[in-house]
């Protein structure tokens, strides 16, 4: 019974939703309203779409007339919890991305009933997706999607986001100009506000009110020091960006130029974990790596992954990675043959190639685009396999 209330819910408010937004004179001469209540919606949308390639199933898709732009994908949820949002928006990001439309797309999550801190949660995760903006609302707040100029709506970024991003740029202009001092405290600047975002975000303010310094006057290394205790930052990393902030303090309070060479390093690695968040591959991998050996039998491979509820394992030779084995892989054998694989049949004579490699410091940006074509990534660290990342591990990102 209530599964079937809440079905009936959901088509009925998607349905006057449709309604509402099509008695708009203006909105319809702008945009065409694709709903799940006629069609089956699949994203990524694009010809020749795979199975395999699908990554989410939204309940409407409002497109625009003049660009054939994805502009508003909407889903709408009768119940819902902080995991099954950030799986709902990483993974629509991830479909928009492979879309490569020429504007962003905005996804909008619609709740039946209201979702305690809502605009934290949207900041939250505005901050791990990079191709939409998300919205969290109430089923009862909804006119303004007709109402507000698109352009408003596209130039609200997050306020911090547009500090860390003005510094960088700001920094690279100094640097054409061999101001490298300047340079230098500008991303040091943007490198405390982002570490500083971070620590508010995982409850700095919350659980230090005790302690003998105020979060208030903290500075770069107290929240080197909190983050690096959560495990939110590598080794590597808290001594880089500690590195980098002595750099700063020296050019601006002796007043000596740092090299150029420092200057362009630091921008190189400090630019793609201040525009992800902090967020590496060290932070969310999965360990110890699970997998077989280049001779094992597939039999051993299938029962691993049914104990764990793996979908693919690495294939490992004297622990050097030298091949994958997943579900595509069994599948694919079938299509080709028409018969299941024999269980003792080896890895190495089933096997696909073995998962893109990276190190622990890899910022969340580029694992995301090796996860658009890619069922996992090692993690390495001083050329050992130390990790592993699948979509499902993005979840720990909450």
């Amino acid at each position: 019974m209530h599964k079937t209330t809440t079905t009936n819910w959901h088509k009925q408010y998607l349905e006057k939703l449709d309604k509402k937004l099509q008695r708009q004179q203006r909105f319809r001469d702008k945009y065409t309203i694709r709903s799940s209540n006629n069609e089956k919606l699949l994203l990524p949308d694009k010809p020749n779409i795979s199975r395999q390639e699908i990554l989410s199933n939204p309940d409407m898709i409002i497109e625009n007339n003049e660009t054939a732009n994805f502009d508003f994908i909407i889903e709408v949820e009768n119940q819902i919890n902080y995991k099954k949002i950030i799986g709902i928006s990483l993974l629509t990001d991830i479909a928009i991305r492979q879309m490569n439309q020429k504007y962003s797309s905005e996804l909008v999550l619609i709740t039946k009933k209201n979702f305690p801190n809502r605009k934290t949660i949207e900041r939250e995760i505005q901050k791990y997706v990079r191709n939409i903006k998300f919205h969290l609302i109430t089923s009862d707040d909804f006119s303004w999607i007709a109402n507000e100029p698109r352009g408003n709506i596209r130039s609200r970024q997050m306020e911090t986001n547009n500090t860390i991003e003005d510094k960088l740029m700001e920094a690279k202009t100094q640097l054409r100009k061999n101001e490298t001092g300047n340079a230098l405290i500008l991303l040091d600047q943007a490198l405390e506000t982002c570490l500083r975002e971070e620590c508010l975000r995982h409850g700095a303010a919350t659980k230090t009110k005790n302690c003998k310094k105020p979060f208030a006057k903290w500075s770069v290394p107290n929240y080197l020091k909190f983050l690096g205790s959560k495990s939110f930052l590598t080794k590597e990393q808290k001594g880089y960006f500690f590195k980098v902030h002595e750099w700063r303090n020296i050019a601006q309070h002796f007043d000596l130029e740092p090299k150029r060479e420092q200057v362009e390093e630091a921008l190189r690695k400090l630019g793609p974990f201040l525009r992800s968040g902090l967020v590496c591959a060290g932070a969310i991998m999965n360990k110890p790596v699970i997998g077989v050996e280049l001779d094992d039998p597939l039999s051993k491979a299938v029962a691993i992954m049914e104990e764990h509820c793996f979908s693919q394992l690495p294939v490992f030779e004297e622990q050097k990675s030298v091949g994958s084995v997943s579900e595509k892989t069994l599948l694919n054998f079938f299509e080709r043959y028409r018969k299941p694989p024999s269980p003792d049949l080896q890895v190495k004579e089933i096997m696909d190639r073995s998962f893109p490699i990276i190190r622990e410091d890899t910022p969340l940006t580029e694992m995301l685009e090796l996860l658009r074509s890619n069922h996992g990534v090692l993690v390495t660290k001083e050329d050992h396999v130390i990790g592993m990342i699948t979509k499902a591990d993005l979840l720990k990102l909450i």
